[in-house]
């Protein structure tokens, strides 16, 4: 009971569970591209990669469930195409992943935007 009630409750303010994955600037499937940064994926660069109902340039809290690790990343690609998640190299890092990992993620709330992806011109 108590279980099913926790359950609701992180599902009522977005709390999602699944896998997260690591994505590279080489991979075939974005083609070293970054959609939300409308320029090539670097190596340094740290983010994350979620469907289109995550605004690009908003924030998105992922843990791992393995190591306890946590962060707040940016939404600067889309996809996943078979995770929750994507995580760039750097964030994968982050949080301890080391290529597939057991995450909870949920968004944050709205607040300014960053600075670096206002100057961008997003």
């Amino acid at each position: 009971m108590i279980v099913r009630l926790a359950v609701a409750v992180l599902s009522a303010i977005g709390v999602r569970w699944g896998t997260a994955t690591t994505f590279y600037p080489t991979e075939r499937w974005n083609n070293g591209w970054a959609a939300c940064l409308h320029r090539p994926l670097r190596a340094d660069d740290v983010g994350v990669a979620l469907p289109v109902r995550y605004a690009c340039g908003s924030e998105v809290l992922v843990v791992s469930r393995r190591s306890g690790r946590a962060a707040v990343f940016l939404v600067i690609d889309r996809g996943p195409r078979r995770a929750l998640v994507d995580l760039t190299a750097r964030a994968a890092q982050q949080i301890g992943s080391s290529g597939r990992e057991p995450v909870w993620m949920m968004p944050m709330p709205p607040r300014q935007k960053i600075a670096w992806f206002t100057r961008a011109g997003r």
